[in-house]
């Protein structure tokens, strides 16, 4: 089963609560810009270890892909920490600890995205976030 969520509402995946804060429509962002005739959407999200234990994290743990009102798929361009382009480094997190970061795609600029599907890799669950 897909779990469902909303913008701004934290939800859990294994030991992380995700928090998709914010999802914009940009023309450049991080120091990338959108090519000709797109757009990047960007999805400024934290995770926090829920856990009782130390846990590591890594960005390709979590595989994010938009959708859009036709049900097709843009995948990630690229995870971007908050201050560069750079991936955020694998982190070995304490319980409670937060890192913040962004999942950027780049899609034709007529794409309206209905939801981001993300997908763990360890637990091998799924959710959708709404983006309406």
């Amino acid at each position: 089963d897909i779990g469902k969520a909303k913008v701004g509402v934290p939800f859990g995946i294994g030991p992380w609560d995700y928090n998709v804060e914010k999802v914009e429509e940009l023309q450049e962002s991080a120091g990338f810009k959108a090519g000709e005739g797109n757009k990047l959407i960007v999805a400024t999200v934290t995770i926090t270890n829920k856990s009782k234990y130390r846990a590591s994290f890594a960005p390709g743990i979590s595989v994010p892909s938009i959708f859009d009102e036709n049900g097709e798929e843009t995948s990630l361009l690229m995870h971007a920490k908050m201050s560069s382009a750079d991936a955020p480094s694998q982190s070995l997190m304490e319980p409670e600890q937060m890192i913040r970061f962004r999942f950027v795609f780049e899609a034709p600029s007529s794409v309206k995205p209905v939801y981001m599907r993300l997908r763990d890799l360890v637990s091998a669950r799924s959710v959708d976030v709404s983006l309406q």
